[in-house]
């Protein structure tokens, strides 16, 4: 399992082997978000991107084409055996989980 992190901070850390950083301006997301959607937006401060959760599997594309499962959360929240409670819904042929 892998996380992908979308950030404008360059701070150097550890990163484990499963955390993909990727270094994005919100400038280069508002755009993303434009070409998806066909229009312009007010964007101007990060904490609003969570408006545009139901396309960024379009926006991100590029970065989740090779997984056969993704998605999104907030960067507060704790997960424990993540796999523990997925896995068996999407077995299920679940296509979409909430929690």
């Amino acid at each position: 399992m892998d996380w992908l992190i979308y950030t404008d901070n360059r701070t150097g850390y550890s990163y484990p082997k499963n955390v993909i950083v990727r270094y994005i301006t919100l400038e280069e997301i508002r755009e993303r978000i434009e070409k998806s959607i066909g229009f312009s937006i007010s964007l101007h401060r990060a904490y609003k991107l969570c408006d545009f959760r139901p396309i960024y599997g379009d926006i991100f594309q590029d970065d989740i084409k090779e997984y056969q499962y993704w998605g999104h959360c907030d960067c507060d929240l704790i997960f424990g055996d993540i796999k523990k409670f997925v896995f068996p819904l999407l077995e299920q042929k679940y296509h979409k989980l909430f929690f």
